[in-house]
């Protein structure tokens, strides 16, 4: 009786310690995810699905995408590892492709990305076979891969695609916006800035715009190179520009 009754309170012990395992496994997951939810606690302005291939990346909001871009202060150059660790972005290309133009007697690199990436609330949609939250391309681009990266593309996917100003989010970051020069010609618009923030190296960034016929799209670039000439060669000097720091 003794041995059957010691056999039975180690029984309930053990069926008392895997419940608690399970317990504290099942708490383990649900704080996980409860901070998930809580770091994209966000509220969308439209009522787009997400596609499957993206549905297990958290979403990034463009302030957020750009001050992670942003060198940090000891850093002076562009690798092609930068943020290739980062959960938010589905790298696509193993490593980076480095190709040679025949045409143009130079070496063109790139390394492509898909993210995830919204504006203050507001989503890109892309038309499938219903309407989706629109991935964005990352795209890092350069000369010959060992003298890394020079600037770094963001778009949305899908043809024509328009975004709201990107300015009001990269300051709710604190990131100070300096209008370094702006140029319009029939339907194209570009607009360059500085970008400062603490413990940041200075970076340009480009917003352009295109409207034709078609419709209109827009896209960002970012660079440590001042292009400012190349980018908006007939426009007013930097010193007759308003500059936007940021509050």
């Amino acid at each position: 009786m003794k041995k059957r009754l010691s056999m039975m309170l180690l029984a309930l012990g053990l069926a008392a310690c895997q419940d608690s395992s399970k317990i504290e496994k099942t708490n383990e997951i649900e704080n996980k995810k409860a901070q998930s939810d809580s770091q994209n606690d966000v509220v969308f302005k439209q009522d787009y699905a997400v596609p499957q291939e993206m549905q297990e990346t958290p979403i990034y909001e463009m302030g957020e995408l750009i001050k992670n871009l942003m060198l940090d202060e000891k850093q002076t150059q562009y690798s092609w590892d930068q943020l290739a660790n980062d959960e938010h972005i589905q790298w696509q290309t193993v490593g980076y492709t480095e190709q040679f133009n025949t045409h143009t007697n130079s070496t063109i690199t790139r390394r492509e990305g898909l993210v995830r990436v919204h504006v203050l609330g507001d989503r890109v949609a892309i038309l499938r076979e219903r309407k989706y939250e629109a991935p964005w391309e990352i795209n890092y681009y350069g000369a010959e891969a060992k003298w890394g990266v020079t600037s770094i593309d963001l778009n949305p996917t899908g043809d024509f695609q328009e975004f709201p100003d990107p300015i009001p989010s990269l300051k709710k970051q604190k990131i100070s916006v300096n209008k370094m020069c702006e140029q319009k010609y029939l339907g194209d618009q570009t607009t360059v800035y500085l970008l400062k923030a603490n413990n940041k190296q200075d970076i340009y960034f480009v917003d352009q715009i295109s409207t034709g016929s078609a419709g209109s799209s827009r896209w960002l670039s970012l660079s440590m190179q001042d292009k400012s000439t190349e980018w908006c060669p007939e426009s007013n000097a930097p010193s007759d520009l308003e500059a936007t720091p940021s509050i």
